[in-house]
């Protein structure tokens, strides 16, 4: 079930992956968790001081977590990042149909380094993926200056 795999993801790891249970604080959703997904830095590479930002809802919760909400958890996790790890890079890996994720990364100040042609396949067909970035030197910056809501 994807509740034991949420357990399970987030109770061990690597050192390479840092991954949170996302918790709905109010209330339980309407299959009785508050478990509403996951979230971490993935793939973290210490020697090159950067790391993946990963985040996914459980099925059934999309509509429970409520709009801005991973805008929420991907800012969370990028201070988390520059602030408490040290890293110097965190990307993003997107689905290109995602454009919710896509928006929200660039909302953040991340900048596209590029798309992956056909990098998945998903549902009987390959779809491409988006690269984009965030860089400490910038994310401190726009903290400076109060840029992209920071």
């Amino acid at each position: 079930s994807q509740e034991k795999w949420i357990q399970t993801t987030c109770s061990g790891g690597t050192g390479r992956d840092q991954m949170f249970l996302i918790m709905q604080p109010e209330q339980r959703s309407s299959t009785g968790s508050r478990h509403v997904g996951v979230c971490g830095l993935t793939s973290i590479h210490w020697i090159h001081r950067s790391a993946e930002l990963s985040y996914y809802t459980a099925k059934g919760h999309q509509t429970a977590v409520g709009a801005g909400f991973g805008l929420k958890v991907f800012r969370t996790l990028i201070r988390y990042a520059f602030d408490d790890l040290g890293l110097n890079r965190v990307f993003g890996d997107s689905f290109a149909p995602n454009t919710i994720a896509l928006q929200n990364l660039k909302e953040l100040g991340f900048v596209t380094e590029g798309t992956l042609r056909q990098s998945y396949y998903k549902q009987g067909r390959y779809i491409n993926s988006v690269i984009q970035s965030l860089l400490r030197d910038e994310y401190l910056q726009y903290r400076k200056d109060g840029a992209h809501g920071w």
